[in-house]
């Protein structure tokens, strides 16, 4: 059973029609950019959207500059080779094999065998 709406609104678009129609979409994307760049215009509608309000962006800011921050005090690029724990500080210890997790996996993989 076939109710009208959706993308041919009723009006029975067959579809090799249909994916005519789709496929078409990412040109047309790109004239109608082209259009607003040549023509210095912005597609602007009102802010229906949750993530474009003004408060949602002051958010969204100030959280960036948290994270920011975060990683100043916590450079994660530096020099240092050894396997560091970003939030705490804490530095690996001895027992810590991560450089070795194949290694590792497949002699774990070798014991199940059989078993």
């Amino acid at each position: 059973m076939k109710t009208s709406g959706g993308l041919t609104r009723g009006r029975g678009m067959s579809d090799s029609q249909q994916i005519q129609w789709l496929l078409s979409m990412p040109a047309c994307a790109d004239i109608s950019d082209a259009m607003h760049e040549f023509t210095d215009t912005d597609y602007i509608t009102n802010e229906q959207h949750k993530n474009m309000t003004v408060v949602r962006q002051k958010c969204d800011d100030k959280d960036t500059y948290k994270l920011l921050a975060f990683l100043q005090e916590r450079d994660p690029f530096t020099s240092d080779t050894s396997l560091r724990n970003i939030t705490t500080g804490v530095t690996e210890g001895n027992i810590v094999n991560v450089d070795r997790g194949i290694e590792v996996g497949n002699r774990i993989l070798k014991s199940m065998v059989g078993k």
